[in-house]
C-alpha cells in the first residue's frame, strides 16, 4: 500500500509540469552525441535507466543522486563521434570531439558538484560547396574573412567551439529517506550537429546561441532497498542561423551574395518520476512517467519546408516499465517506453495575403496550419557483468518514431495528411577496470536508421540533427533518407578520494 501511495505521488508531481527533456524529431536526422559529457555505465547497456542505478551519470540527471557520492570524486570523460559518408567509414559528414574535467563531493549529509567542457565540432566544407577548392573561395582577403568567420584547415574542414559548464549543491535531510539538489547547466553554442544542412547545399550557416536547463530533484532511498526520484526542470533554447548564398548571375557579374538570419528558439517545463522496487532477491521492477511542455516562439524557416515564420507548442510525455534480474554478478535490464507527443506549429501572414477562391488573409493570421501526433517507442536491452576488478557491458537500444501529420494550407484552401515511420538502432559496448587508486572506462557505440534526410518534392538533401534541440520541421513531401553511421568513443577517468 505504501508502495502504490509513493508512485501515485511521483504521477501526481508529474502532471503540473511534465517530463525530463524529452527530444521531438519530425525527420530523421543524424545525430552526433554532442551533449555526451559524463562517464557512465548505463550508457554501455543501450541506456537503461528505470531499472537500475548509475552512480556515475546519475547526479547529472537528477541532482538529488549527489548524496550516493563517497567522499571526493575527480572525473573526465573525452569523448570522439564521428558522422561517417554515405559509402565507407570516413566521417565526411561531421565529428565532434568533448573534453569533460568534473568534481562531485560529499561530507556530513552536503554535497556539490561542478563540470566544464569545451567542445570542437567539425565540418568538412566540401559538402556544402560541392569542393573544397572551388575557383570562387579564391577572394580577397577581406571579403574571404567575411564568408568565412570560423577557421577553414587546408582540407576544407571548418571547426566550431562549444563551452558547456555545470553545477549542483544539495544534501541529504537529517533523519528522513530523502535527499534534495539543484544543479544549472549552462552552454554556449557555436554550433549545434545537425543544422547546416537542413538548408540547401551552397549556404553558408554561420550558428550563435545558448542553452540553459535548471533542475530541482528529490531521491527516496528505502532501507528496504526501494527508490523514488522526481525532478523538474526548467529548460531555455536559443540560437541563431545566419545564412550566407552566392548565386550565379552572369559572366558579367557572376556571383551575387545574400544573407538571411533565421532564429531558433524554444523553452519550456520537464518533469519526471521514477520508481524502482525490489521483487524478491533477484529482480527489480522500474516504473516511470514524465512529460515535457513547450513553447517554440520562432522555428527556422529551414529549406526544407520552405515556411516563412513557423512558431508552435509542444506536449510530449513518456510512460515505461522495466525488469532487470541480478544474480550473482551479472545483471540483464529490459525496458519498454511509450512516448506520445502532440506538436501544433503554424506560420503567420507577413503582409495581406489573397486567398484561393477570394478573400484576404489579414497580417498576423495563419497561412500554414500543422498538427503532429506521434506514437513512438523505446526499447531498452543491457548486460553487465562483474569481475573481481574488471567489468563489461553490452547494451540495445530501439527508438521507433511513427508520426502523423495533418496540414491544412489556409491560402491554397487544401489540407494533406503525411505518415512517417522509422527506426534508429543503437548497438553499445563498455569495458571498466578498477586500480585501486582509480577506474578507467570505455565506451563505444554505433547508431544506424538516420543520415542525410531529404522530401521527394524537393531536391535538398539534408544532415545531421540532446540534452538536444528539437527539429519540429513540417516536410513538404515524403521523407526520403541516404543512410549515415554515427560512432562515438568515450574514455572515462574516475579517481576518487576519501574525506
Amino acid at each position: 500500500m505504501r508502495f502504490a501511495s509513493l508512485l501515485l505521488l511521483c504521477a501526481l508531481l508529474t502532471l503540473p509540469a511534465p517530463a525530463q527533456l524529452i527530444p521531438i524529431k519530425t525527420i530523421p536526422v543524424a545525430e552526433g552525441n554532442q551533449f555526451l559529457t559524463t562517464p557512465s555505465r548505463a550508457q554501455a547497456m543501450g541506456g537503461l535507466h528505470m531499472t537500475i542505478q548509475d552512480p556515475l551519470s546519475d547526479p547529472f540527471q537528477n541532482p538529488a543522486w549527489g548524496t550516493a557520492v563517497q567522499g571526493l570524486r575527480f572525473m573526465s570523460a573525452p569523448v570522439y563521434y564521428g558522422i561517417t559518408e554515405n559509402t565507407g567509414w570516413g566521417f565526411g559528414n561531421g565529428s565532434g570531439r568533448t573534453m569533460p574535467l568534473g568534481v562531485l563531493a560529499q561530507k556530513d549529509g552536503y554535497f556539490a558538484g561542478a563540470m566544464a567542457t569545451l567542445q570542437t565540432l567539425t565540418v568538412n566544407e566540401s559538402n556544402f560547396w560541392g569542393c573544397a577548392t572551388c575557383d570562387f573561395l579564391l577572394l580577397a582577403d577581406d571579403v574571404q574573412q567575411d564568408l568565412w568567420p570560423t577557421p577553414v584547415s587546408n582540407d576544407g574542414d571548418r571547426y566550431f567551439t562549444n563551452t558547456y559548464l555545470f553545477g549542483l549543491l544539495g544534501r541529504h535531510l537529517p533523519n528522513t529517506n530523502w535527499s534534495v539538489g539543484l544543479s544549472v547547466f549552462h552552454a554556449r553554442l557555436g554550433a549545434l550537429e545537425g543544422v547546416r544542412l537542413l538548408y540547401a547545399q551552397g549556404s553558408d550557416v554561420e550558428q550563435d546561441g545558448d542553452m540553459q536547463v535548471y533542475r530541482l530533484g528529490a531521491v527516496y532511498q528505502s532501507p528496504t532497498g526501494r527508490t523514488a526520484e522526481i525532478a523538474v526542470a526548467h529548460h531555455r533554447f536559443s540560437m541563431q542561423h545566419t545564412l550566407a548564398d552566392w548565386t550565379w548571375i552572369s559572366w558579367d557579374e557572376p556571383w551575387q551574395y545574400t544573407q538571411r538570419i533565421e532564429r531558433d528558439e524554444t523553452n519550456g517545463w520537464a518533469a519526471s518520476a521514477t520508481v524502482r522496487e525490489p521483487l524478491g532477491t533477484d529482480w527489480h521492477l522500474g516504473l516511470h512517467v514524465g512529460g515535457d511542455l513547450k513553447h517554440h516562439p520562432k522555428i527556422p524557416n529551414y529549406d526544407l519546408m520552405a515556411i516563412p515564420r513557423d512558431p508552435g507548442n509542444s506536449a510530449a510525455f513518456n510512460v515505461g516499465f522495466g525488469l532487470a534480474r541480478t544474480h550473482q554478478a551479472a545483471t540483464l535490464g529490459l525496458e519498454v517506453t511509450y512516448e506520445p507527443i502532440w506538436s501544433h506549429t503554424w506560420a503567420d501572414a507577413l503582409e495581406a495575403t489573397p486567398r484561393a477562391g477570394g478573400g484576404v488573409i489579414p497580417v498576423g493570421s495563419k497561412t500554414v496550419d500543422n498538427r503532429f501526433r506521434f506514437h513512438n517507442l523505446h526499447l531498452r536491452l543491457g548486460l553487465d557483468r562483474q569481475f573481481k576488478a574488471f567489468d563489461f557491458q553490452l547494451g540495445f537500444h530501439l527508438h521507433n518514431i511513427n508520426y502523423r501529420l495533418d496540414q491544412r494550407d489556409l491560402v491554397g484552401r487544401t489540407e494533406r495528411t503525411q505518415h512517417e515511420n522509422w527506426h534508429e538502432w543503437t548497438v553499445s559496448g563498455g569495458l571498466g577496470y578498477r586500480f585501486p587508486e582509480f577506474e578507467v572506462r570505455y565506451l563505444g557505440q554505433l547508431t544506424l536508421g538516420t543520415g542525410q534526410p531529404g522530401t521527394n518534392s524537393s531536391d535538398v538533401f539534408l544532415a545531421e540533427g540532446d540534452l538536444g534541440a528539437d527539429f519540429v520541421v513540417a516536410p513538404n513531401g515524403p521523407l526520403l533518407l541516404r543512410e549515415a553511421r554515427v560512432v562515438t568513443h568515450q574514455i572515462a577517468l574516475i579517481v576518487p578520494i576519501d574525506l
